[in-house]
């Protein structure tokens, strides 16, 4: 299960696919995401500098976009499949 983490940050969505594929015993890989992430980001205004404001981002999309895309691809071959779970 990833959070935050899955896309921005540390792309932890990406080390998990190659994390897999460096394994002989896996056939399917299950990566859970939450559908947003919220969180509180620092304001970029200038009439309110640094004030923390609410902020979401798409994490399942972006993560279902990305992994689509990495498998899709005709250069990469990949031994497994991915599943990308949205909670």
């Amino acid at each position: 299960m990833e959070a935050g983490r899955s896309l921005f940050g540390g792309n932890a969505i990406f080390r998990d696919i190659f994390q897999a594929g460096t394994r002989d015993d896996v056939d399917h890989v299950v990566i859970a995401v939450p559908l947003a992430y919220k969180f509180n980001r620092k304001s970029k205004s200038k009439k309110n500098p640094g004030a923390l404001v609410p902020a979401e981002e798409l994490t399942y999309e972006d993560a279902l976009g990305q992994v689509c895309a990495l498998f899709d691809h005709a250069r990469v071959a990949f031994s497994y499949t991915v599943t990308i779970l949205g909670y």
